[in-house]
C-alpha cells in the first residue's frame, strides 16, 4: 500500500523551479493550472453522514515545497489580477 507515481501519459512531468521536485500541473475550474506532486497519496476523507473513506489522490506541491511562499502573490498583486487565493500572511487571524 505504498505511494504510487503518476502514470497518466497525458500529464507532462516537469521539475519545480524552486526545489527541483518532480511535479505536474492540473487544470482548475477557473482555467488556472495548479502544481501537484507526482506521487499519489492516500488520505481519509470525511463524507458527512457516511463517515470516513480512504481515497487516493495528488497532493498540492504548495504544501510540500520549501519555497512555496515565494510563489504566492502579495495581497495587492491579487487585487490587480482578481485572484481569489486567500491571504494567509497573518495565519487567518484578523488584523489589528
Amino acid at each position: 500500500m505504498g505511494d504510487e507515481v503518476n502514470n497518466n501519459k497525458n500529464m507532462k512531468i516537469v521539475k519545480c523551479r524552486s526545489c527541483q521536485a518532480d511535479i505536474f500541473f492540473i487544470p482548475l475550474e477557473n482555467g488556472k493550472r495548479h502544481p501537484v506532486n507526482v506521487w499519489k497519496k492516500r488520505i481519509f476523507v470525511f463524507l458527512d453522514d457516511l463517515g470516513w473513506q480512504l481515497e487516493t489522490g495528488y497532493e498540492s506541491h504548495f504544501s510540500t515545497c520549501p519555497q512555496a511562499n515565494a510563489w504566492r502573490k502579495k495581497k495587492y498583486e491579487r487585487k490587480k489580477s482578481n485572484d481569489t487565493v486567500p491571504d494567509n500572511s497573518n495565519n487567518g487571524m484578523p488584523q489589528e
